[in-house]
């Protein structure tokens, strides 16, 4: 903060951008000789000028070189990877039937208390999916001079697309959170 130096911090700076504006946006930042900090949901806009990504989480955060593309990888292969490392049993004096009927029932309440939340997340899924091609079949007929042409059309096409943009960042939120309180359901029945 003492030294003099190019940074701009943005917080969700899409949120009332159409598309148009969205893609000029982009192009400052691409073309900013300095270093800027984007608070985002919107993926698609942090696709062509992300080289870093910091989650923040709990009490840690966590760098990861690469775009956003990258960075949800390795999330989901980090998140993938602590659900299938299960360390052996602490026994504590315990028969190896004893122990099994534990393992049994802890599959079964595992079972149990995630089957709901699985298919929630699977559902918000085919809605992220069926959002973003609608997203880019608008942004597709967005950029035709034919929309522009027409004020009317533009219109209803730019209010058709802010709609959808709202309800993509709403089920991604819904889809970040319900992913969370898996994984940590899942961790909680880790040996």
């Amino acid at each position: 903060m003492v030294e003099r130096s190019n940074l701009i911090v943005l917080d969700e700076p899409t949120n009332h951008l159409d598309y148009k504006s969205k893609k000029v946006l982009q192009k400052a930042i691409d073309e900013f000789q300095g270093t800027v900090v984007i608070v985002s949901h919107d993926i698609d806009f942090l696709k062509p000028i992300t080289n870093k990504v910091l989650e923040l989480k709990d009490t840690s955060a966590k760098l990861f070189y690469g775009g956003i593309e990258y960075y949800l990888f390795k999330r989901k292969e980090l998140f993938d990877e602590k659900i299938d490392k299960s360390g052996p049993a602490d026994n504590q004096g315990m028969s190896k039937k004893e122990q099994k009927r534990i393992d049994a029932a802890n599959r079964q309440q595992k079972l149990a208390d995630t089957k709901n939340l699985k298919e929630e997340i699977t559902v918000l899924e085919k809605k992220i999916q069926d959002y973003e091609a609608d997203k880019s079949r608008l942004e597709v007929e967005l950029s035709g001079t034919d929309v522009y042409q027409n004020p009317e059309i533009a219109k209803t096409k730019t209010i058709e697309y802010d709609e959808v943009k709202r309800n993509l960042d709403t089920t991604y939120a819904s889809w970040t959170e319900k992913t969370i309180e898996l994984e940590n359901i899942e961790s909680q029945f880790k040996s």
